[in-house]
């Protein structure tokens, strides 16, 4: 079960660098690895919750706070709100908690806590950033508007990014997004190098009028 841990842990890191540098299978590499730390942080915490619960908590709390990282990173839906709080986010919340309580009743503390305690804190700044600036962070080399030349697939990435932008009600950014979507798509549409969608610029500017009157619901719409 350890060397399985180490393994996915090193496949999730492997798969947060494929992301950055956009390269394939990292989405693949990012879930698989999540759903066997998650597992196996389970089967671990039933084994041993009853002679050591303080050890059996400590994996579930860290793959929890991974499988929240899943969901912010992948955009998915959170599961609702309590409190004010995203679902996803609750869970990992509480089983930390749990785990400092128990920690304080035994009086211990070891480098594994303080590193809990920095997932916590840094897990409580990506819970009050927007999405708009996630996706900015994964997808900074191709929103660069000072490029001036076929960029790959970057009308694409303009075109999530006035999405992420106009859910944010930050309407202005949406359409100047929108507007660098468009030029994106203008610059690559001769590209002998890569085989646009021709058809993109009707979602674009289907985008952009959804925009300017506000009824923009779904991204795929």
């Amino acid at each position: 079960m350890k060397v399985t841990s180490i393994i996915a842990s090193l496949l999730f890191i492997g798969g947060l660098i494929f992301k950055i540098c956009h390269w394939p299978w990292a989405n693949l590499m990012l879930f698989m690895s999540t759903v066997v730390l998650v597992l196996l942080s389970i089967a671990y915490c039933i084994v041993k919750i009853e002679k050591k619960p303080i050890n059996a908590i400590l994996p579930l709390a860290f793959s929890s706070w991974l499988a929240y990282f899943l969901f912010r990173i992948f955009y998915w839906q959170s599961g609702g709100y309590i409190f004010g709080m995203a679902t996803i986010f609750i869970i990992p919340l509480a089983i930390s908690i749990i785990y400092f309580i128990l920690l304080i009743k035994n009086k211990r503390f070891q480098w594994r806590d303080g590193l809990l305690l920095l997932v916590l804190i840094f897990s409580f700044v990506l819970g009050r950033t927007h999405s708009y600036e996630i996706y900015y962070i994964f997808n900074k080399s191709q929103l660069n508007p000072e490029i001036k030349n076929c960029n790959g697939f970057s009308y694409t990435a303009w075109d999530h990014y006035s999405w992420f932008l106009y859910i944010a009600n930050d309407h202005k950014a949406a359409l100047s997004a929108n507007m660098e979507a468009e030029k994106a798509w203008d610059r690559c549409k001769s590209s002998e190098e890569y085989a646009i969608d021709t058809n993109y610029i009707i979602k674009i500017k289907d985008h952009r009028l959804k925009i300017s009157t506000a009824t923009w619901e779904n991204f795929n719409d």
